[in-house]
């Protein structure tokens, strides 16, 4: 008898703890809201990173706004999301980029409701919309703008004037306030600007800043369209602007790099998005928002494109390519 009782009492164990494991296999139900869309590096890379930690504790479901192709929907679409969040009741959320915040997190979630909210990929200053929040907190993105003008310098030591080509929309605007502000603090600043919307409008302003700055830093080109209004990929807008500067560009974003920028210092949005879904699983185990402070991103790695490094015939010393991470492309 005494063993049949030990045997019970084996198997009731061992459900429990089974009961247990499945129960936290699927702890929590977490909606991420993208800015952009789902082919978009940065959404690629942060989705990642949210999924590494999240993944096997979560059941996420991510939303698009789309806004660097449709600004014009972007309401539309953050008040569909609003109607999702409503229906899926989700423990925890993250909004990935700006318009996310501006669009969702501000007007629909802020000080509104309970449910935490993590952002990521904000270049912005947080207080413009209206973070740190009593549900809102997360990662405040650095650009190593700074960094990326001291590090093309280095490479290029002529470079004197420096100017910027973007998509024109909000984002654009708010970071050329931003890049003013930063760049205002190196001994070269960024001071030219061309905002565009077309293949054409990109070429003919890459082409006549060639004869006006010695260095163009790329950001933000995506949803700029060719003749017949389709959205021209990113690799080819990187090519248009190297193919008709026809000189050094830099960047603070890997992609750029990737594609045939010459060099940046860089942040990991991957890193990011696993940083804000650790955040998020603090605020989901109990710990007040409140009490998760804004995390002002600042680690950078030098990148230097050495297929773009031989094409413009620069012979960077021995310590500057050491010193850097080297990537071929484009």
């Amino acid at each position: 008898m005494r063993r049949n009782y030990t045997i019970s009492g084996f198997f009731i164990t061992l459900f429990c703890l089974l009961s247990a494991t499945l129960c936290h296999s699927s702890t929590w139900k977490v909606l991420v809201v993208h800015s952009y869309g789902p082919q978009y590096p940065m959404t690629v890379q942060t989705s990642k990173g949210i999924e590494a930690v999240l993944g096997s504790n979560a059941e996420i479901k991510h939303l698009y706004l789309n806004y660097k192709t449709n600004p014009a929907g972007g309401k539309q679409k953050a008040e569909e999301a609003y109607g999702v969040y409503t229906a899926f009741q989700p423990d925890g959320i993250i909004a990935t980029e700006e318009p996310a915040q501006s669009l969702f997190v501000a007007p629909f979630l802020r000080d509104k409701v309970k449910t935490p909210v993590m952002f990521c990929g904000v270049n912005t200053m947080p207080a413009k919309f209206g973070y740190p929040a009593s549900n809102v907190s997360g990662i405040w993105e650095q650009a190593h703008l700074v960094e990326s003008i001291s590090f093309a310098r280095e490479l290029v030591p002529s470079i004197a004037k420096i100017g910027s080509i973007m998509k024109e929309n909000d984002k654009a605007r708010m970071l050329v306030e931003m890049i003013r502000k930063k760049s205002g603090s190196s001994s070269v600043k960024i001071d030219t600007f061309e905002l565009v919307n077309t293949e054409q409008e990109l070429r003919t302003a890459a082409k006549a800043l060639r004869g006006q700055v010695d260095a163009l830093y790329v950001m933000s080109l995506v949803g700029i369209t060719d003749a017949q209004g389709a959205l021209l990929p990113f690799p080819r807008l990187i090519s248009i602007v190297n193919e008709e500067f026809a000189g050094p560009t830099f960047s603070s974003r890997i992609f750029p790099i990737k594609l045939g920028a010459l060099c940046g210092v860089v942040v990991s949005v991957r890193e990011q998005g696993a940083m804000a879904a650790k955040m998020l699983m603090q605020a989901m185990k109990g710990t007040p928002v409140r009490d998760i402070a804004i995390v002002k991103k600042t680690n950078g790695k030098k990148i230097i494109n050495i297929t773009t490094l031989k094409a413009l015939k620069i012979k960077p010393s021995p310590d500057t390519l050491r010193s850097a991470q080297l990537v071929r492309g484009r």
